[in-house]
């Protein structure tokens, strides 16, 4: 079984954000944690491919649409957010270097948009997915194919608290793989 693994790359940089935000390292420690986090994801299973998905910070479209689309989000004044973006426009750059890792950003679009996309075109190809988000939008992803060649799960990967989710009757999958 072929399995991909996508990363919210957002997800990443919000996640390490707000632990040095507590640890107050942020402007310390955020380009060493990001890299180093990275790594330990992308090494955690010999993924066929791995994909990262962000956010392009320039006309959305869904705002476009929906002027007040995460308007309602509170917005922590605390953290230098500029610093932040920097920190984080250098990381995106070096891992763009990686050779086994797919980049994707687009003016635009959110690193949703690439996930659904990137999905839906793996389980044609019969590939499974491990998606690392937060974001309870893609648990509509979380589904697995009738014959048991892939499934997509959701892995909410954080230093204390890991979650995974899985497909309704995820099991006919984990079975086929176990008798196989």
């Amino acid at each position: 079984m072929k399995i991909s693994l996508i990363i919210d790359l957002n997800y990443l940089l919000y996640k390490n954000t707000f632990i040095l935000k507590k640890l107050r390292t942020i402007k310390q420690d955020l380009d060493e944690l990001l890299m180093n986090d990275f790594k330990k994801i992308i090494k955690s299973y010999p993924f066929d491919n791995i994909y990262v998905a962000c956010d392009s910070n320039k006309n959305n479209w869904r705002r476009q649409l929906y002027p007040e689309y995460k308007a309602q989000r509170e917005h922590d004044n605390s953290i230098d957010w500029q610093f932040v973006f920097a920190t984080y426009a250098k990381f995106k750059n070096k891992i763009k270097k990686f050779k086994n890792v797919k980049f994707f950003e687009m003016e635009g679009l959110e690193g949703d948009d690439f996930i659904g996309y990137i999905v839906q075109e793996s389980n044609k190809n019969g590939h499974s997915n491990v998606i690392l988000s937060s974001d309870a939008d893609n648990h509509q992803l979380l589904k697995q194919d009738l014959n048991g060649e892939w499934i997509n799960f959701q892995w909410n990967y954080k230093f204390s608290d890991e979650r995974l989710y899985l497909p309704n009757n995820y099991q006919l999958v984990i079975e086929k793989m176990v008798n196989s």
